[in-house]
């Protein structure tokens, strides 16, 4: 359900070869289907009003989707995309920038605490920990191509950090299981 990258790579990229949902917060997507509506946060200007992720999502929501696409996580609004996952969406796919499934994950925590004063940090990282359930880690390569560095299972999150479990990692050879055949 995370969709974590390396910073320096843009998320529009990587969302447009995921599974195909039923609503996106992300409008670039523009997946043909005839059952996708694509939703757009925007800033405002001399013309219109801003729309904020936060509005987007819960407009979204009250259409009740089977799937969920938001192309990146940033703001406030972190906390309202990490109520929504945690309570209402199964099928969810979130671009997050972060260095690993930790600092992504303790990004969106932060960012969900920006936007709630009232959500202490272990709160927040439990609220996080709760609405993911996988993270995928993909980077761009010295020979420019974007692989899937890792796959971790998000157990859940707690004052002391992000509990996650290793499934796949890239190694020179290809990939590996590192899971240690737990399920």
């Amino acid at each position: 359900r995370l969709l974590q990258r390396a910073r320096a790579l843009g998320v529009q990229t990587h969302l447009v070869a995921s599974p195909a949902g039923v609503l996106s917060a992300h409008h670039e997507l523009g997946l043909a289907r005839p059952d996708w509506i694509s939703l757009e946060a925007r800033p405002g200007d001399v013309k219109a009003q801003p729309v904020e992720l936060a509005q987007v999502l819960r407009s979204a929501l009250r259409l009740a989707p089977d799937r969920l696409v938001i192309g990146e996580v940033v703001g406030r609004d972190a906390g309202v995309a990490a109520h929504a996952l945690a309570s209402s969406v199964d099928g969810a796919l979130v671009g997050a920038a972060g260095d690993g499934a930790a600092a992504a994950l303790a990004r969106i925590a932060a960012l969900a605490r920006g936007g709630n004063a009232d959500l202490g940090e272990s709160a927040a990282r439990e609220l996080v920990g709760m609405a993911f359930d996988v993270a995928v880690h993909v980077v761009r390569h010295p020979d420019g191509v974007v692989r899937v560095q890792s796959i971790e299972r998000v157990a859940g999150g707690s004052a002391a950090g992000f509990h996650t479990q290793p499934v796949f990692a890239l190694t020179p050879s290809g990939y590996a299981d590192v899971s240690g055949g737990a399920n």
